[in-house]
């Protein structure tokens, strides 16, 4: 019981003791499921990449940017990107 259920339960005079307290739980937040591999389609995976190649001469910080996200969500597909410049 947390400590707020221990007042509304005892009176103000009564002794508190620890072991009447323990911590309230917050409720579990859902998880987002999101699968890139399902959730992406070539179609969009092609845009991001035209993006990228859009920011590498132009703008460096948004450059890094994309290519960060892209590395994220899709690992095993960074060779595609030309990073190694």
């Amino acid at each position: 019981m947390g400590i707020r259920k221990h007042f509304e339960r005892k009176s103000p005079d009564e002794d508190l003791k620890l072991q009447d307290l323990s911590l309230e739980q917050e409720k579990a937040k859902p998880e987002l499921k999101f699968d890139p591999e399902t959730e992406i389609s070539e179609t969009d995976w092609q845009g991001m990449k035209d993006r990228l190649e859009s920011y590498r001469n132009d703008n460096w910080w948004d450059f890094a940017d994309q290519a960060m996200h892209l590395k994220i969500l899709f690992p095993d597909r960074v060779s595609e990107l030309d990073l190694n410049d």
